[in-house]
């Protein structure tokens, strides 16, 4: 989340600095900026793939444990306390038990290879600086216009909504304010 909190405040911040073109913005800057942003985008897909794998592994290994415990159980109640069983019965038993610890230590080698992996790139956050901050007069003013687009895309959609629904359902169109003050 933090993540995309700062991707969120770079673009808006370069959205800002391309419509209002501050006095105290360089090309240098924005071009940094811009790279900036590429790289924890970058960083954030690769997070975002990591988990998505994370959890496919958590499926993995929830299905193996279940199969691996529910052959053991069913060996228990097979074998018991007796001094032989068939091995038509005991033998696909142990062939299931077997194929669910492989499965299962193979998904652990795998969890590992994730580990390393987010080791390594969490390494790599560590080193990037950001040259613009949350709380800098740039990032304060890129927000509020943000905000303020928000709002009057909000409004705009609200008020075409309106108008449709008037329209289709019959009811008399209500002027907004731009007609009231003409008339």
């Amino acid at each position: 989340e933090e993540c995309q909190d700062t991707c969120m405040r770079y673009q808006d911040t370069l959205v800002y600095a391309h419509i209002r073109r501050p006095a105290n913005v360089t090309d240098a800057m924005v071009d940094r900026w811009r790279e900036e942003l590429a790289n924890r985008r970058q960083y954030l897909s690769y997070l975002q793939s990591l988990l998505e794998d994370v959890l496919l592994s958590v499926q993995k290994v929830e299905h193996q444990r279940e199969r691996f415990l529910s052959n053991i159980d069913d060996l228990q109640s097979l074998v018991g306390g007796r001094s032989s069983v068939p091995k038509e019965h005991v033998y696909p038993k142990f062939e299931g038990t077997a194929e669910a610890f492989m499965a299962l230590w193979w998904e652990a080698k795998v969890v590992k290879a994730r580990a390393a992996t987010l080791k390594t790139l969490l390494s790599h956050n560590e080193g990037f600086h950001a040259t613009i901050s949350p709380d800098s007069a740039i990032v304060t003013a890129a927000r509020a216009q943000m905000s303020q687009v928000a709002d009057e895309e909000e409004n705009a959609a609200a008020l075409a909504l309106m108008s449709e629904v008037g329209a289709e359902s019959g009811v008399a169109h209500i002027p907004d304010v731009a007609e009231a003050k003409e008339d």
